[in-house]
């Protein structure tokens, strides 16, 4: 039995670490891009900055993205009702960020 703090500095703070160096975890690059990916529409229809001008462009980004979610879910076996919990959850997050009542660019 080995103590999980001094495993992990004897790996980190050795060559233990360039020795035993596992490539497992990079399955996570991929998912982080994808998750990037698809909460780009959040980040852009909660912005304020030129809202006026880019809302219907940050809009279709959104309905492809999440359209596009949801679909693909469906064709991979999902059923709808997974499809529509999936792409209600950031379209919920997008109508709040819309409805709380922050200052203008300028701060007035």
């Amino acid at each position: 039995r080995a103590n999980p703090v001094e495993w992990l500095v004897e790996y980190w703070t050795t060559a233990r670490f360039l020795m035993y160096f596992d490539m497992a975890w990079l399955w996570f690059l991929p998912a982080l891009w994808f998750i990037i990916v698809f909460c780009t529409p959040l980040f852009l229809l909660g912005e304020r900055y030129k809202a006026e001008r880019m809302q219907q462009i940050y809009g279709a980004v959104a309905v492809l993205l999440w359209g596009g979610l949801a679909v693909a879910l469906v064709a991979i076996g999902f059923s709808r009702r997974f499809a529509f919990y999936a792409v209600a959850g950031p379209l919920s997050a997008v109508l709040v960020a819309r409805a709380v009542p922050l200052p203008g660019a300028h701060g007035c």
